[in-house]
């Protein structure tokens, strides 16, 4: 996410022990904002063969703390990759020196 000016979504695909398959950039937004589009998270996760999947955007001027609309993607992404097998490692969110983790917070839980 060095140098980037707008929001950037990506994820990475892992198999069954955790190693990496890809990592993918899937959306790029504008200085506030990604869209995240879900089917295609779920379709890149079936066409990778992954297992679990970790997800990561950046706030480039915003706060490092997860906005309502994050919560509701995660919560989204949750929904839709736990009927098939597919399990959410984390949501990470960077800012310039920081991030914060879903998983390191306890939030990611909730939505499983």
């Amino acid at each position: 996410f060095m140098n980037e000016r707008d929001e950037v979504f990506y994820m990475v695909c892992l198999d069954n022990s955790c190693a990496v398959i890809s990592c993918v950039e899937l959306a790029k937004g504008t200085a506030d904002y990604v869209d995240t589009n879900i089917r295609k998270i779920v379709e890149t996760a079936i066409s990778s063969r992954a297992s679990n999947i970790a997800v990561a955007h950046n706030h480039p001027r915003g706060p490092l703390v997860p906005s309502i609309e994050d919560d509701e993607v995660t919560r989204r992404i949750c929904q839709a990759i736990k009927p098939l097998g597919i399990k959410l490692l984390d949501h990470l969110i960077f800012t310039d020196n920081q991030f914060f983790s879903y998983v390191m917070h306890g939030r990611i839980i909730g939505f499983m």
